[in-house]
């Protein structure tokens, strides 16, 4: 009886430890294309996206966020912010004081951000 409660024990100890081991999480860099829209019109045709946003996320609430682009009036300087997590809200704030949020989803390498702009990311480190 022994060995068939250790056999039962040892299985369910290791089926706990497996079920918490493959959470999502937002560390890592994750970049994507940016669309310009004004007025929510898109002012780009389809598929000549030449923006690129990058942000990166650090175990440590930090991170950056830096676009670049082929349009020099376009670029953006690196920002550094800190965030926050909240169930499926993503906040940032940015050095200067300004704040940024959004509705956030992880699947697997696939950040999908909604809020000032909707954004697909994928993640690359």
């Amino acid at each position: 009886m022994k060995h068939v409660t250790a056999f039962l024990m040892t299985l369910f100890l290791l089926f706990s430890c497996t079920a918490c081991g493959g959470e999502d999480t937002l560390i890592g860099t994750w970049e994507g294309p940016l669309e310009v829209s004004v007025l929510g019109e898109s002012v780009q045709e389809p598929g000549t996206t030449t923006e690129t946003i990058r942000f990166t996320f650090s175990e440590d609430g930090t991170g950056s966020m830096e676009i670049t682009s082929d349009l020099i009036l376009a670029e953006m300087p690196y920002q550094s912010f800190q965030y926050t997590t909240d169930a499926e809200q993503l906040t940032l704030t940015l050095d200067n004081g300004q704040t940024m949020e959004f509705t956030y989803h992880l699947d697997g390498d696939t950040l999908s951000l909604d809020g000032r702009a909707d954004l697909t990311l994928t993640r690359t480190e």
